[in-house]
């Protein structure tokens, strides 16, 4: 279901034969693509990602430095697949190694993430969130202290951090030390504190007093209290490849399907063939298949349908055990191996079973995107899934697949829709039926039926011939 703008006149797409592949961002539902995380492993991870968190924060504290006020600090300005490589000079690889050793040094960050090793909790996204808050404060103030003993800067430490020490990450080992002892769910406790500190920490935000200082506090408040929330956000990027949707239904007689997609019955409902491939049901799409010196290659190929499920459940996927988008050999040596080169139990399955990972991981990539609430039942939803290896589908103009004529069987016309976009539509068609010497193309008014409640189809007497 399409609005009349995305049709005609904007974008063309009737005139072009184009599906657009959307984020899950820009998707109706903000719960699109939420998967179910959760981090339990031995020591050797657990310290990792702490490193990896002081890394992306070092790297992301310097961009702000360098960039000042010309430019906004996003989250995907977070580093999360870099790595120190050869082009690091010695004294930047001084600088974060001294960073880390004087966190690292703090006998109670270890004895926390033996604590989180030997509880073998399943740490949900508000609980592993409190933690970082907690490392955040101390790890920023070593950050910038050892700026200035590298003679990279006189800027005091954030006051913020000043104020923080490892206390509240010593209440978090008690809490941590009594779930494991009782055995309780201490889930509902993490999540609740973790809402209570956010909502303490948006109070301390400063507004700018004036334009000129914006971007600069925008900058400034980002990595002081945003970069926590933003750094397990990206983390996500490290599992899976990023997706895209098509949103079809398998009916168009419900109002409010017209209303949220069809511009509130001014648009119209794009009616498609599915081909059956291997027993699946699929569509025809002109996609990227690789790339040349000459740039990105298309060519046509089936895409399947997936049909929506409709649950407040979600698969459960093991961070520390699905880093399938890192290369194997940086994923073990940034997370899998400490620094006496002793393996995480973790990466076991990189020298063990591959295949068998391989298989497992991607049976749980298509079931949390083609997942939704029950508040969205009534849609009957079917959706494509676009995703790339090899990347090159960040510009929407990659996202804007080609069909042939033939897969479009017909298109209904909403309720309000112009008569003027109606004879456009029926103009451009007939257009292509001759080109194409096709002699079957199916019009439909859409209208409301007081005898079934919803929403029934006319079918247009309209011939192609006129």
């Amino acid at each position: 279901m399409r609005t009349m703008d995305n049709l005609l006149d904007k974008y063309k797409e009737l005139e072009n034969q184009e599906i657009y592949f959307a984020p899950p961002s820009k998707l109706n539902d903000p719960m699109e693509g939420l998967r179910n995380i959760f981090w339990c492993g031995d020591q050797i991870v657990w310290n990792n990602l702490f490193r990896h968190y002081v890394y992306c924060l070092h790297l992301t504290n310097v961009l702000s430095r360098f960039i000042g006020d010309t430019e906004a600090i996003k989250p995907h300005h977070i580093p999360i697949m870099s790595e120190i490589g050869d082009s690091w000079d010695t004294s930047s690889r001084k600088l974060l190694s001294d960073i880390c050793d004087a966190i690292f040094s703090r006998a109670q960050l270890l004895d926390f993430t033996s604590k989180l090793a030997t509880s073998n909790r399943k740490v949900r996204r508000n609980e592993l969130l409190l933690y970082l808050r907690s490392f955040h404060a101390i790890s920023l103030y070593e950050i910038e202290n050892m700026y200035a003993v590298h003679g990279l800067s006189t800027r005091k430490p954030t006051p913020l951090s000043t104020k923080i020490d490892f206390s509240s990450m010593h209440d978090l080992l008690k809490a941590l030390s009594l779930a494991r002892e009782k055995q309780h769910d201490f889930d509902p406790f993490f999540t609740t504190t973790s809402l209570l500190v956010e909502e303490n920490l948006l109070l301390q935000k400063r507004t700018p007093t004036s334009e000129k200082s914006i971007v600069a506090e925008s900058n400034r408040q980002f990595i002081i209290y945003d970069f926590p929330r933003n750094y397990i956000e990206r983390l996500e990027g490290l599992l899976y490849p990023d997706w895209y949707a098509a949103c079809f239904f398998r009916s168009c007689n419900n109002s409010s399907i017209w209303a949220n997609y069809g511009d509130h019955h001014r648009g119209a409902c794009l009616i498609f063939a599915t081909d059956d491939h291997s027993g699946e049901d699929t569509i025809t799409l002109k996609r990227i298949t690789g790339y040349s010196n000459k740039g990105p290659n298309w060519h046509f190929s089936p895409l399947k349908f997936y049909d929506v499920t409709y649950s407040a459940e979600r698969d459960e996927i093991d961070f520390f055990r699905s880093l399938g988008q890192l290369p194997q050999k940086k994923a073990m040596e940034v997370w899998y191996t400490n620094a006496d080169g002793t393996v995480s139990e973790c990466g076991s399955y990189i020298h063990q079973n591959i295949d068998t990972w391989r298989g497992e991981y991607w049976t749980h990539y298509y079931p949390s995107i083609a997942a939704k609430t029950c508040d969205w039942e009534y849609e009957q939803e079917s959706r494509l899934i676009l995703y790339s290896l090899i990347g090159g589908l960040t510009e929407p103009e990659h996202r804007k697949l080609k069909y042939k004529f033939n897969s479009l069987r017909g298109i209904v016309f909403g309720i309000r829709a112009s008569d003027s976009s109606k004879l456009k539509i029926i103009n451009m068609i007939r257009e292509k039926c001759r080109k194409e010497n096709r002699p079957d193309f199916a019009f439909y008014q859409a209208y409301y039926n007081p005898q079934t409640g919803d929403i029934g189809t006319h079918k247009m007497s309209i011939s192609l011939l006129n």
